[in-house]
């Protein structure tokens, strides 16, 4: 998952990356999605991040009991209340109400302000006619999805389990992201799962991936036991976007 070159006279053994002045490529915001940024909430976690199944392969046992669900390709969402005022953010930003701002617009579509918990940030993917993979939705119609994907708790910075999520959701009338496997972890069904089309209804392009999750609350080297895996012909294809 990189390139191959010649070693450069004087390269050290370690942070070759930080040596050559190698850094990850943000594709600049589209300005459909943006707007004007707003100040954090003083109480609210930072932006959600989980590793790479490739580089942990071997964080969940054999067998253990785990949840794999799909990874949608869209914008990363979240929403909080703080100080009794409703925040509407993005995976790095929070952003002031506006209508053409794609969060705010999935805000207001699912009600969300209504919805979340005060003692809760809500974390989900706002999707659609939003990047290249579209789950049929027509281009330019500005046409938006949303599901829940994690919730996390403000006041000790836990998270809840799937179970608990679906529940909330449930009873909220929100949207979850597509669950494809309960069971005992296996790589090779996990890895095949990441693969293929999206079972999005109606869609019939690829997969971006799945994130796979322990159903325990036990801790791990990356904290909560948790992992995102690309699918190849996502990592393979041709001009695609990579919003965030």
């Amino acid at each position: 998952m990189g390139f191959l070159m010649d070693i450069p006279e004087g390269c050290p053994e370690t942070g070759v990356a930080e040596w050559l002045g190698v850094t990850k490529y943000e594709q600049p915001l589209d300005v459909r999605l943006g707007g004007e940024a707003e100040r954090p909430p003083e109480n609210c976690p930072g932006s959600y991040g989980i590793e790479s199944w490739r580089h942990y392969k071997d964080l969940f046992v054999s067998g253990e009991p785990v949840i794999v669900t799909e990874k949608l390709h869209g914008v990363n969402a979240r929403f909080c209340w703080s100080d009794g005022k409703f925040y509407v953010g993005s995976h790095r930003m929070w952003w002031k109400q506006s209508e053409g701002n794609v969060w705010w617009r999935a805000a207001h579509q699912y009600d969300i302000s209504v919805k979340v918990p005060v003692d809760a940030v809500l974390y989900g993917e706002v999707y659609g006619d939003v990047q290249d993979l579209r789950y049929g939705i027509k281009p330019g119609s500005g046409k938006i999805l949303f599901a829940v994907f994690d919730i996390q708790y403000i006041s000790n910075r836990r998270w809840a389990d799937w179970a608990t999520v679906e529940q909330f959701c449930g009873a909220a009338g929100l949207p979850t992201v597509p669950v494809l496997y309960r069971g005992g972890y296996n790589s090779d069904i996990v890895y095949g799962l990441a693969q293929g089309n999206t079972t999005a209804p109606g869609a019939g392009h690829i997969k971006e991936g799945v994130v796979i999750k322990s159903a325990s609350h036990r801790f791990s080297v990356v904290g909560r036991p948790v992992l995102k895996l690309h699918s190849e012909a996502y990592l393979t294809r041709k001009y695609g976007s990579e919003h965030h």
